[in-house]
């Protein structure tokens, strides 16, 4: 026992001078320090996977080690450069004498895209510092190789949805990014659901890879963004830029990964689109649209991981920066899309059109769920313009009927298909109970106007459109909000289908016994 302890005590004092180094204090017990190591990646080489638990001073595949690199240290402004180590390894950094708590950490250097992480410095500890397991890898500072397609997925896990976005991350590793297909994440998390994969609780960028093992996400972490609020439109603007910039390609697809609740803001609904659970903020679907347009880069798919979004209200509110949507009617089930066979189909067919896209995300997912009471559709956003117009007709044929027929008007709303919030019903249910309740020649053209024109063998915008289970069995791709007198919301008016077609905005107010302007 006194040899051990004679083995010890050196150590221990090696440690403590270590700690009472480079203007650090002198007491080990109350201050701690970092170490890490930076690389650059070779610009031709893509992100291998993730390192390794516990000290890593080989360069990761494709990279060399940055000798002279800045870290600058936050709160403090300190600053070191990356030199080699006494073991002859470059690319090191460390900083000593911390105060104990937590740690932002930018590493720049010149031809290198910048990167930032967080740390937590413990008293009395020397922590591995970086954005990977003690490793930080800078990306050069230019644009990847143009690939055909480059999905970007905007996941906030920050709530109790985290278990899925570690599933559906696993998912697309199955398949990983390749020479035609760029899969970038943004994966927010937070405290008290999953545990799992280092529990870690901040916001990171992945760009994905292959791997086999469904349990651990081992793409490598791009960068580390600390805490991010993802529920406000400059969070997902910075992501669009940022991906886009990095990862450019002829088709870009985007994935809102999170809660939802059709149309309505968070002070209205128990969860609100993109809904950051830290935070307590979420988007509305104007903060969305704003978003979008400040991102300048016109999707050619957004597809919608989120519940019912399927609606007339929310496809017309970012119909201008994309092509096509997929949305769910319906709460689905919380895995959300099937990203593994999604992704199959795309990287084994990177050719297909963006229409054929939409029907395998919408195929993929009723297969997944062929047991479940789901929906999904695909709507062309060009033709919502025109079917608006014929939806706001029918509301100028019904609205002098309503004080004429409000019982049989009523039945009609309570009697149309209806989803987990009662007051989003099917849209073309809604106008078939209505033609079928009220006598009016001019309100039953008016209805089949609005059903038939929805198909897109019509000419209309549901493109594709799948139900399953007897729950949602009179499904047809596109809901609306038919509130009763109690479930008015006057948030409701401030949307831009609402304004561009406002007998659709009286009828609503009608319905709900609200005064018509």
């Amino acid at each position: 026992m006194l040899g051990q302890r004679l083995l010890v005590a050196p150590a221990l004092l090696l440690v403590a001078l270590a700690l009472a180094g480079c203007g650090g204090s002198s007491n080990m017990a109350t201050t701690g320090a970092i170490e890490g190591y930076v690389f650059g990646r070779n610009a031709s080489k893509a992100p291998s996977a993730l390192a390794a638990p516990g000290r890593q001073t080989t360069p990761p595949e494709g990279t060399v080690p940055l000798n002279g690199a800045l870290v600058t240290l936050e709160p403090g402004g300190r600053q070191v450069t990356t030199e080699v180590d006494r073991r002859g390894q470059g690319g090191y950094f460390r900083f000593l004498g911390l105060e104990p708590g937590t740690y932002t950490a930018t590493v720049t250097s010149e031809g290198y895209a910048t990167a930032t992480f967080s740390v937590e410095v413990k008293a009395g500890s020397i922590t591995l510092a970086g954005v990977n397991n003690g490793q930080t890898v800078l990306e050069p500072d230019a644009a990847g190789p143009r690939r055909k397609w480059t999905v970007m997925v905007y996941m906030d896990g920050d709530g109790d949805l985290e278990e899925y976005g570690i599933l559906n991350m696993n998912q697309m590793e199955t398949l990983g990014s390749d020479a035609n297909v760029n899969m970038v994440v943004q994966f927010d998390r937070g405290p008290g659901f999953d545990a799992t994969n280092g529990d870690w609780q901040d916001t990171r960028r992945y760009l994905v890879t292959k791997d086999d093992n469904l349990q651990l996400i081992s793409s490598p972490v791009l960068q580390n963004l600390g805490e991010v609020d993802m529920g406000t439109p400059e969070a997902l603007t910075d992501f669009i830029t940022w991906t886009v910039s990095r990862y450019p390609a002829e088709r870009y697809v985007l994935v809102l990964w999170n809660h939802g609740a059709g149309w309505r803001s968070r002070s209205a609904a128990s969860r609100g689109i993109i809904f950051d659970d830290s935070s307590g903020s979420y988007l509305t679907m104007g903060e969305l649209e704003q978003a979008l347009d400040a991102g300048g880069t016109h999707f050619d798919l957004i597809a919608i991981d989120c519940s019912l979004m399927g609606m007339l209200e929310v496809f017309y509110e970012i119909k201008d920066h994309c092509d096509y949507i997929t949305a769910s009617e319906e709460s689905p089930p919380g895995p959300g899309y099937p990203y593994d066979t999604i992704m199959a189909r795309l990287v084994a067919n990177p050719n297909m059109s963006t229409e054929a896209l939409g029907r395998v995300f919408v195929e993929e997912h009723l297969k997944r769920y062929s047991q479940d009471a789901v929906t999904q559709a695909l709507i062309q956003t060009s033709r919502l313009d025109a079917y608006a117009a014929k939806v706001n007709d029918f509301a100028s044929e019904l609205l002098p009927l309503v004080p004429i027929h409000r019982q049989q008007l009523d039945a009609a709303r309570i009697g149309s298909q209806a989803y987990a919030y009662s007051y989003y019903r099917d849209l073309h249910d809604f106008a078939e109970k209505v033609k079928a309740a009220i006598p009016s020649p001019a309100l039953a053209s008016a209805a089949d106007a609005v059903m038939t024109g929805m198909a897109g063998t019509n000419g209309g915008p549901v493109i594709a459109e799948g139900h399953s289970a007897t729950g949602v069995n009179r499904s047809h791709g596109m809901s609306v909000y038919l509130p009763s007198p109690t479930q008015y919301y006057t948030g409701y008016e401030e949307l831009a289908f609402v304004k561009a077609f406002p007998k659709w905005g009286q009828l609503i107010r009608a319905i709900a016994n609200q005064p018509v302007n």
